[in-house]
């Protein structure tokens, strides 16, 4: 087992009163596992390759996250890749 780290993360008193207050309702020795067991079930809960879109000011509320699928480019493959592809031959492994 790895060393214990720290990690500080900064909050808004008012706008993180829900969650300060859920996090104070552990024991002194529960706050941290509880934090780490909150974060990986968001986590499981997330499909492969989502994220979450974060709100533009501390003014919005919880209820306007939004779970987004990052968009990936799809890039148009080169001139050489194209003439590779036109010269291999299909075979009884890799049939057209």
């Amino acid at each position: 087992m790895g060393r214990t780290q720290h990690y500080k993360l900064p909050y808004d008193d008012e706008h993180d009163k829900d969650i300060i207050d859920w996090i104070n309702s552990f024991g002194r020795n529960k706050k941290g596992e509880m934090v780490r067991h909150a974060i990986r079930y968001y986590m499981s809960q997330l499909e492969e390759g989502e994220s979450i879109k974060f709100p533009d000011s501390p003014s919005n509320n919880a209820s306007q996250f939004v779970r987004t699928k990052p968009v990936v480019e799809q890039r148009k493959p080169s001139q050489a890749e194209v003439n590779k592809k036109e010269r291999q031959r299909p075979s009884i492994l890799n049939p057209k």
